[in-house]
């Protein structure tokens, strides 16, 4: 779960908001001697609220949901005509279900699928930090709607502790010098616990856009994830993570309402390429220090 590490000055009625605007009322403050030990060893001042918001490590959820199907998952190789590789194979489908975020627009302009569909990228640069002093899962609040940053723990391949930084710190271009990234990532620890030794940490980004539906207000994330329909095919983009289980739910409404059945005919196509996993972004960061 996260906390909410809000600075002197800044309470006012956040809990109330948060309470009744985002979480239904599973928000509470945690007394100061209840604090993590790190945490009070950060010289963070201040209050905590423990945010009932599940965090979930994308690494291991993949892993959870892959491995039951690992032998039937398989390499495209030609990703902007997905389509025409299982024709090549011989493989049919009453539906393909596209989920490849911004190659979807690729794959449907290929199959001439794309009439009406609107797509939008929304830009972010994520910073990640190691080695993380130690576990942390909390946003940084600060005046704006939006987090001074939000941080994330996660362990690398090396079993070094990694900060994965996003919100406020990470809003901007993908294209932005990274050294932006670094600098405010570094005043806002400076800011909120400034007992934590950042001398010898190193520094790493991810530039990645956020692809979705396009959204009524210029540059405002949807609230709700998008299918685009054309002939045999469903487009989706999810959103955000937390919407994937309603994106799947309003897949499998759709496939019911256009009477599609899972077929009795199984196969672990034994003819195509197998993938492995993805390294996680912070196992191939190239980083530096600041």
């Amino acid at each position: 779960s996260q906390f909410l590490l809000i600075p002197p000055g800044f309470m006012g009625g956040l809990v109330k908001l948060v309470a009744e605007k985002a979480l239904g009322g599973n928000v509470h403050t945690v007394a100061k001697e209840d604090w993590p030990e790190d945490l009070k060893a950060s010289g963070f001042k201040g209050s905590v609220i423990f945010m009932d918001e599940p965090v979930l490590d994308v690494p291991s959820a993949l892993h959870a949901l892959a491995t039951p199907y690992q032998d039937c998952i398989k390499l495209i190789d030609t990703p902007d005509d997905p389509a025409g590789f299982l024709e090549r194979h011989g493989i049919t489908a009453k539906k393909i279900i596209f989920t490849a975020a911004g190659s979807n627009h690729t794959a449907a302009a290929k199959r001439q699928d794309d009439k009406g569909l609107k797509t939008q990228a929304r830009p972010l640069v994520q910073g990640m930090m190691k080695p993380a002093p130690f576990p942390l899962y909390a946003h940084l609040v600060g005046s704006s709607d939006k987090p001074v940053a939000t941080v994330t723990t996660h362990e690398a391949e090396d079993g070094t502790l990694v900060w994965y930084l996003g919100a406020g710190v990470a809003e901007r271009d993908k294209d932005a010098d990274p050294q932006d990234v670094y600098c405010e990532a570094i005043k806002a620890f400076r800011k909120y616990m400034p007992k934590i030794d950042l001398s010898k940490v190193g520094w790493a980004v991810l530039p990645i856009d956020r692809i979705e539906g396009k959204s009524d207000t210029q540059g405002w994330m949807p609230d709700m994830p998008t299918i685009h329909e054309s002939g045999d095919s469903y487009y989706c983009w999810p959103t955000k993570l937390t919407f994937a289980p309603m994106l799947a739910d309003m897949v499998v409404e759709r496939l019911a309402r256009d009477g599609v059945d899972a077929s009795n005919t199984q196969t672990d196509f034994p003819d195509l390429q197998s993938v492995d996993y993805a390294k996680a972004p912070w196992d191939k960061a190239d980083w530096k220090k600041c």
